[in-house]
């Protein structure tokens, strides 16, 4: 299972749960966008 997958069996999940798929999307940016700030902090810190 590659990430694309795994971000499509994630984002159903919420959806079914009720939010609406906007919503989804963007909270999904927002962690992918913290996730590759933290990678980069610590690429900078060795």
């Amino acid at each position: 299972m590659n990430a694309m997958e795994m971000m499509a069996i994630i984002s159903k999940h919420f959806e079914m749960k009720g939010w609406e798929e906007p919503k989804v999307v963007v909270r999904l940016w927002i962690i992918a966008i913290l996730l590759a700030l933290l990678s980069l902090s610590t690429l900078k810190l060795r």
